[in-house]
């Protein structure tokens, strides 16, 4: 889990889609009036899940 630098960990408030987009998803109105369909950019960064509400670092102890 450690690299030389230590590893970061966030805690999401939702479950993680993991990837799981159905093909009705779609995103919210464009300028255009219709919803594009797949996922927005929120979505496949985060799988939706939601705010973060804790992080930190982990760092080997000496």
């Amino acid at each position: 889990m450690l690299d030389r630098d230590g590893s970061a960990v966030i805690v999401h408030g939702l479950a993680d889609n993991a990837a799981h987009i159905p093909s009705r998803y779609h995103s919210h109105s464009t300028e255009s009036g219709t919803p594009p369909s797949g996922p927005d950019a929120a979505t496949l960064a985060t799988g939706d899940a939601g705010p973060r509400v804790a992080c930190g670092l982990v760092r080997r102890s000496r």
